[in-house]
């Protein structure tokens, strides 16, 4: 297994960007089946593809001067769509896509770093890219 697995992905909220102080990130994609079977079915259901959805979320410390972080803040703030990039740390993989900020949160108890959390619900198709 290629070491690249335990720091994954990086997220660029804006494509140019990443955000830093990044712990953990993942990203979901979740594909809806249409059931179609019938009564000439015999034994096994059939289903038909239907909509897909994806959401990623992301977690991790503040660092100060963060840009990555302030395009995340800010577009959570104006409620407007971002274009994002989870891009490999080697380069090699890359997903993108478009998406809504659905929760932003910062917190940090007394004495402790300040920590940050969002989540982003992908609007349209996401692609994949290998190189």
């Amino acid at each position: 297994m290629a070491e690249e697995l335990a720091r994954l992905f990086r997220f660029y909220p804006n494509a140019s960007d990443a955000v830093t102080g990044e712990d953990d990130m993942s990203v979901t994609i979740d594909n809806k089946t249409i059931d179609v079977s019938s009564k000439d079915d015999p034994l096994w259901d059939r289903f038909l593809a239907g909509t897909g959805t994806a959401t990623i979320s992301a977690s991790g410390k503040l660092v100060a001067a963060d840009t990555g972080l302030n395009a995340l803040r800010t577009a959570a703030l104006a409620k407007s769509t971002l274009t994002w990039e989870l891009k490999s740390f080697n380069g090699s993989n890359q997903y993108s896509g478009s998406g809504l900020i659905t929760s932003f949160g910062e917190s940090a108890s007394n004495g402790d770093v300040i920590k940050w959390t969002v989540s982003v619900q992908v609007t349209g198709a996401v692609t994949y890219e290998s190189a």
